[in-house]
């Protein structure tokens, strides 16, 4: 863990960029009273467990549609050398083909894209691309950010998990995250909950979604089609049955301080998708007065 004051401006400037929620009058008609599941397990030790046939067993099932175009976002005006980038008009972008090139746990797409200009007499361009994503998923996963209310005149903990994370072939600070898998949710909410089981050893709960049900979720990088959707849980409690974790899954699970998750949101040892989700969720509890502000 780092600290000082660097990590506070970056924190600052982590704050800044996200919206901040909308009242708790209106986020509270949100709460949902989450069913005890099963679970603990002591929170230290290592797991490894059997898979029980999640999202990541059986073969690949052909991906669901996607919008052929992309949608085109407002332009953002940002000068440069005296070029306005608002002022140049972008290409149209629309998939003409997509075909998997490799499927496991991950299914990787070529997918070839027709880049059209604005510019008269100016000929369409096809480029290949590399996408990745999990098709058996429905390219859709959840986050929880589980929150616990001091006790004692303590401090607010979140529950974070440690897992071995195969791209950076390192051990990671991570949020409970897992996909969604239609053979076992009806919904997101289902899947988060299940996944707050697995990976945190906890049940129940208030759940709140901390974006519209409209919102398609949020992009997890560039190069992949997968989503994730950001939830908090407040106060659940300790799952005396949890859910079976896969095979691959190794996990510890920790409680720490809020101010402690805040210096571990900067340290560069969590994911990206765990990051944006504990911002909103921290965002959302200061505006409830749950927590103070930095």
């Amino acid at each position: 863990t780092t600290t000082g004051n660097t990590n506070d401006a970056m924190l600052a400037l982590l704050s800044r960029s996200l919206l901040r929620p909308t009242s708790l009058a209106k986020s509270t008609k949100r709460l949902v009273k989450a069913q005890p599941r099963h679970v603990v397990r002591s929170d230290n030790q290592l797991h490894r467990l059997v898979s029980t046939g999640r999202c990541s067993a059986g073969p690949p099932k052909p991906p669901p549609p996607q919008a052929a175009s992309a949608a085109v976002l407002s332009p953002v005006r940002h000068c440069s050398a005296g070029v306005c980038s608002a002022d140049i008009e972008m290409p149209t972008f629309e998939i003409v083909e997509e075909k998997p090139i490799h499927a496991r746990y991950l299914t990787v797409f070529d997918r070839k894209v027709r880049i059209t200009s604005s510019k008269p007499g100016e000929a369409p361009t096809e480029l290949h691309y590399d996408v990745v994503g999990h098709p058996r998923c429905s390219f859709k996963f959840a986050v929880a950010f589980p929150f616990h209310r001091a006790q004692d005149g303590g401090e607010p903990t979140v529950t974070v998990i440690r897992e071995y994370c195969q791209g950076p072939n390192a051990v990671c600070y991570n949020l409970p995250t897992g996909g969604y898998d239609p053979r076992k949710h009806t919904s997101l909410e289902e899947c988060v909950m299940a996944e707050l089981s697995e990976e945190a050893l906890l049940r129940g709960g208030q759940l709140v979604r901390l974006t519209p049900d409209s919102h398609p979720g949020f992009a997890e990088v560039k190069w992949c089609a997968n989503r994730f959707t950001p939830f908090l849980v407040v106060d659940a409690e300790a799952d005396p049955t949890p859910g079976t974790r896969d095979a691959e899954e190794y996990i510890q699970v920790q409680r720490v301080p809020v101010s402690e998750l805040r210096r571990l949101l900067v340290a560069g040892d969590m994911m990206l998708p765990s990051i944006v989700t504990a911002q909103m969720a921290l965002a959302h509890l200061e505006a409830a007065g749950e927590i103070p502000r930095p």
